[in-house]
């Protein structure tokens, strides 16, 4: 589900949307957007990038390439394993 008010900068930093904060992101919708005032350093979260294809090529020619994880197959509560990776080749 999106993030109204809430934006991913290009170093991967999320942020609001406004310099004026929540106060000028609240989007009236119903709790959607506050969750990220209970971000904490170390959390972790999903985020969509608005052109994937162009965000996954930029992420591996800054990285050097891409994991693919799943947990199919896995116990139910483990951890999911790597299964592949991706790189681009010239």
């Amino acid at each position: 589900m999106e993030a109204p008010g809430v934006c991913c900068t290009d170093d991967g930093i999320l942020r609001w949307e406004s310099p004026g904060g929540p106060q000028e992101c609240n989007s009236n919708d119903g709790k959607r957007s506050e969750w990220v005032n209970f971000l904490r350093s170390g959390d972790n979260v999903q985020l969509l990038p608005s052109d994937p294809e162009d965000a996954l090529i930029q992420f591996i020619n800054k990285r050097g390439s891409v994991f693919g994880v799943s947990s199919t197959g896995r116990p139910m509560g483990s951890e999911p394993q790597v299964v592949c990776e991706w790189t681009i080749q010239e």
